[in-house]
């Protein structure tokens, strides 16, 4: 089936020829620096706390690195499967209003996962294994999954898998381990619902229909409070039967954040602009709950 726009004819072309700080501008955008830069720091925590603080800088950037490639890849991934829909809907998008072409999203998506590959290897093959999975999960997100109400999977499967080599490069796979996957794929759902909301109303115009969009907005920050607050309930419960009751001030703390993004949206009756900032909350509070009740979950001794 041929893409939807596909009848506009070839790429949409560069509306006007940017400088090279519009270039590089544009380059960013298409690989969504918020979010990913949410992943690779909270990696980058995981990662440190997987390994119980004894992970030099070298192998800490080297992993930090394999991850940010593999999330270039996805991001760029994404604006380039779009760029005919995102023509119609969202022309403020990086390839349809001309910061970037799609030849620098090819090339971020190449440059991406060359690195990927690369950088992972130098871990093992089943290091390499594990990270060429959770990035064509992410692929299969951007190409197929997120237009139906299965595109919480792509985000699940691939977020898993990650939290899964982080562990397996630590040497930590250890049964407690298993106690993340219930717990992730509550916490990455709420991720994934909380990234899908303003582009709720887009997506039904192009005919795409994600966990979001069968949800509707309201019930999507719903669901992400509900998460949220049953993650966090779990985290300060262990916080407390660690014996370091300090670490209930990250998910409390987190709670508050959206909690109040939340009732923010509702007084704004959940206007496009309100949610469009509001991953820019429930991101780094999700990440928050992560690391915290991780660090937890150390101390006891279950990871």
């Amino acid at each position: 089936m041929a893409p939807l726009g596909a009848g506009l004819g070839s790429d949409p072309g560069v509306q006007q020829m940017p400088g090279s700080v519009g270039r590089l501008t544009g380059a960013v955008r298409l690989i969504h620096p918020f979010p990913v830069a949410v992943v690779v720091i909270t990696s980058a925590a995981l990662l440190e706390l997987a390994h119980h603080g004894g992970l030099g800088l070298p192998v800490l950037l080297r992993a930090c690195a394999a991850v940010l490639c593999s999330q270039v890849a996805v991001g760029a991934y994404n604006d380039y499967v779009d760029r005919f829909s995102d023509a119609l809907v969202q022309p403020g998008k990086p390839i349809p209003s001309g910061a970037a072409s799609p030849a620098t999203a090819r090339i971020l998506i190449a440059a991406g996962l060359v690195g990927a590959v690369l950088l992972s290897f130098t871990f093992g093959p089943v290091s390499l294994v594990l990270v060429l999975a959770g990035t064509g999960a992410g692929l299969a997100y951007d190409r197929w999954l997120k237009r139906s109400p299965l595109s919480v999977a792509g985000y699940i499967a691939g977020f898993l898998l990650l939290i899964t080599w982080i562990w397996y490069v630590a040497g930590r796979l250890t049964p407690g381990f298993l106690i993340l996957y219930p717990a992730g794929t509550l916490l990455v759902s709420a991720a994934h619902l909380a990234q899908s909301l303003p582009d709720v109303e887009t997506d039904r115009v192009v005919g795409a229909r994600g966990f979001a969009v069968a949800l509707g907005v309201e019930r999507s920050v719903l669901a992400i409070v509900a998460a949220y607050a049953l993650l966090a309930t779990g985290a300060v419960i262990i916080a407390i039967r660690s014996g370091a009751p300090l670490l209930i001030l990250g998910p409390l703390a987190g709670m508050v954040v959206v909690a109040a993004t939340a009732l923010q949206l509702r007084e704004n009756n959940y206007a496009k602009e309100s949610r469009a900032g509001a991953f820019h909350a429930f991101g780094p509070a999700l990440a928050l709950l992560a690391v915290s009740a991780a660090i937890a979950c150390i101390r006891l001794g279950i990871l």
